[in-house]
């Protein structure tokens, strides 16, 4: 597969696997009451408000969404040097920064899901680069 369509697959499977590990975070700790998306007062207190184990699910999503896309963009565009998941982790990183900009969000969480999905980008372009392409790891 060229670079472009692999980076455009990885992007999609980092923002369908994030999206899934955020639905989960709010399964398993809803949001006590609902919210007016439309109002920035109602936003913040949502923020305030919300259980830590919901907000602690947003930057494991961005690891683990960052690391698969960042893989699977690597895997599929077939290239030794991993541009792909380097690309595929910045436009990630663009997408993420916009959310954390659309409302207001703690300083731990800015700090821990960019570093969240620095590290995934780092992970996932390093193991894809180090499987072969037979996939069966070498003794």
């Amino acid at each position: 597969m060229r670079q472009p369509q692999a980076t455009l697959v990885g992007i999609l499977s980092a923002g369908v696997t994030s999206g899934l590990v955020e639905a989960l975070g709010h399964l398993l700790a809803p949001q006590p009451f609902p919210v007016e998306m439309g109002r920035p007062d109602a936003m913040q207190q949502m923020m305030a408000d919300a259980p830590l184990l919901a907000l602690a699910f947003v930057p494991a999503a961005w690891f683990l969404g960052s690391a698969l896309g960042a893989y699977v963009s690597v895997r599929l565009a077939n290239l030794k040097p991993a541009r792909p998941g380097w690309i595929t982790g910045g436009l990630f990183l663009l997408l993420a920064l916009q959310q954390l900009r659309a409302f207001p969000h703690p300083l731990w969480m800015w700090l821990a899901g960019l570093a969240a999905i620095a590290a995934g980008t780092w992970l996932g372009t390093r193991q894809a680069r180090d499987t072969p392409a037979d996939g069966i790891p070498p003794r």
